[in-house]
């Protein structure tokens, strides 16, 4: 059983145009899961946190946020 598995991701990483869609997909990951630590210029996070501590209570939740 194992070894199907490891030979499946074998024969995904020998196709070369496979694999650097998934190095690509990693990398982005990656990179977007670093860049969250960065602090934003000129955003008061007190102010952020209170608004997302009202809008998280609110009816609808995070959904109004993403309107």
């Amino acid at each position: 059983m194992m070894e199907k598995l490891i030979k499946k991701i074998q024969d995904v990483f020998e196709n070369k145009s496979l694999k650097n869609k998934i190095l690509f997909t990693l990398a982005i990951l990656v990179l977007y899961r670093l860049l969250v630590f960065l602090p934003v210029p000129f955003v008061d996070i007190s102010a952020l946190m209170a608004k997302t501590v009202d809008v998280a209570n609110s009816g609808l939740g995070y959904f109004v946020m993403l309107l």
